[in-house]
């Protein structure tokens, strides 16, 4: 069963900026820069036809770009 989220990719020069947060946690597995993302939302397991549901519907939203502010960053 796939396990989906929803989530924003991150333009590469933010994964840049950041790139200096990564390290100092003990026992942490760290991504590759193409991996990391903002989580939206965590949707979990779901059935293929759920999985596919779900990306028909994601492709049909439309927005502008926008800008924001990162004040922090967590993990899970």
């Amino acid at each position: 069963m796939p396990r989906l989220f929803i989530g924003l990719e991150l333009d590469d020069s933010l994964v840049q900026d950041t790139s200096h947060l990564r390290g100092g946690l003990a026992m942490a597995r760290w991504q590759r820069d193409e991996q990391l993302h903002i989580t939206l939302a965590f949707i979990g397991d779901v059935s293929p036809t759920m999985s596919r549901d779900i990306a028909h519907e994601m492709g049909r939203i439309r927005f502008r770009p926008f800008d924001m502010v990162l004040r922090s960053v967590g993990y899970f």
